[in-house]
């Protein structure tokens, strides 16, 4: 049974333990309609998303997640509010289905101009089109660089302080330290509360390397697209003034 040690990282698991057999069976009618809906329209982008998640749920507690982990929740509710508006143009007479106004005369339109973003859509379009060599490898020599020297500059601890409060159950050592009182020659990193009295999971050997590794990886990706986005717009700049003095001449 999970307690403050240890966790589900079940998703169907976690729904039926800690919400009931109720949400559990509303989450998976959900979950059966709406597949069933996007197999029918042939929906392929989808499904590909969902399933991802669904598999993805028996290892990762993240389904019952309604901030923003569990994306297939939008296509849950966009089935939703298609079945209901479906329901209310063949039995628009039931009770459920009439429109409510709260306040009438708060009912008003905004009209927002969209003719701009077509023209900018058609220029970033040719852009691309133009200049996507010249932007790839830009951006992949750009990343590679930041990769390395954040691989090459990154202060690595000698071990990583956790706190128990906030970690799931680990059965190595512990230790107990005061963030405003360490030794001189301290050289990890701590996460979390460290206040003298506060147990510590300690953490050495690989994970210190898989996290520089994280680290490297995610500020060369973050590089690439610095560089290819600032490409783009250089060719942008650069296409522009080339169509500007043909049309001088």
């Amino acid at each position: 049974m999970p307690d403050k040690d240890y966790n589900i990282d079940c998703s169907y698991v976690y729904i039926l333990m800690y919400y009931g057999i109720i949400l559990f069976a509303i989450i998976s009618i959900g979950y059966f309609v709406t597949i069933r809906r996007e197999v029918k329209l042939m929906r392929r982008k989808e499904l590909a998303i969902m399933t991802g998640f669904l598999v993805a749920g028996m290892s990762e507690p993240f389904m019952a997640n309604l901030s923003f982990k569990n994306l297939t929740l939008i296509f849950i509710g966009e089935c939703y509010y298609v079945i209901l508006k479906e329901l209310q143009e063949k039995k628009p007479d039931i009770w459920w289905n009439k429109k409510l106004c709260l306040l009438p005369w708060a009912e008003n339109y905004v009209t927002v101009p969209l003719k701009g973003i077509g023209k900018i859509k058609d220029k970033f379009s040719g852009v691309v089109k133009k200049g996507w060599r010249l932007s790839l490898i830009t951006g992949l020599i750009f990343g590679l660089g930041v990769g390395v020297f954040y691989y090459k500059t990154a202060d690595v601890p000698d071990a990583i302080y956790a706190d128990s409060g906030i970690s799931d159950y680990w059965g190595g050592e512990k230790v107990k330290l005061d963030r405003n009182n360490l030794p001189a020659d301290f050289q990890g990193e701590i996460i979390g509360t460290a206040d003298g009295n506060t147990d510590l999971y300690v953490l050495k050997g690989n994970i210190i390397w898989l996290e520089l590794i994280r680290g490297t990886v995610t500020v060369g990706i973050a590089g690439f697209i610095a560089g290819w986005c600032v490409t783009i717009i250089l060719c942008g700049i650069y296409f522009g003034l080339m169509d500007k003095k043909r049309v001088r001449k």
